[in-house]
């Protein structure tokens, strides 16, 4: 009886992990354009501890700019986790290293099969809705930036 208990407990444990990340967090994002309802430029302006998982806050962005979708509300909520240190901007995303590895960016993998941003409120993000992606949640300092540049031609290639 006791062993049965402890399969019955240890099961739905399991069934939630996610050993390897799936196929779809390493195909580029031009592959997926398609697929994406919305890009938006929106900064942090809130966060609020959420109890889904240890660390994990909900977010609250204002829309700066939409690259692309209906323009829709200015404000809305993310799932994310606090980027305790700032998050990394890859020099601009000029960095090679942001480039070469569809799998680095500012995201957290906390063994869902999903991706979550890592924010800090009062910084500003590209954010790629609609998709679970490694770079849907990149944060951008300047219209200068690399990645900012290029999701914007994307979008504007795209119309």
């Amino acid at each position: 009886m006791n062993r049965f208990l402890l399969i019955f407990l240890v099961l739905p444990g399991l069934a939630q992990a996610c050993f390897s990340p799936p196929e779809r967090h390493f195909t580029a994002i031009d592959r997926l354009y398609y697929q994406i309802d919305k890009i938006v430029l929106a900064e942090a302006i809130e966060e609020k501890p959420s109890f889904k998982a240890q660390g994990m806050a909900k977010f609250t962005f204002k829309t700066k700019e939409v690259l692309k979708g209906e323009s829709g509300k200015e404000k809305f909520s993310l799932d994310g986790f606090l980027y305790e240190t700032g998050p990394i901007d890859f020099s601009r995303h000029e960095d090679v290293v942001f480039w070469a590895n569809s799998y680095v960016g500012n995201f957290v993998a906390p063994g869902d099969c999903k991706v979550y941003g890592k924010f800090t409120v009062g910084e500003t993000y590209l954010l790629i809705m609609g998709i679970d992606h490694p770079k849907a949640f990149e944060v951008v300092r300047s219209t200068e930036d690399r990645w900012y540049k290029t999701v914007k031609f994307m979008a504007q290639s795209h119309k």
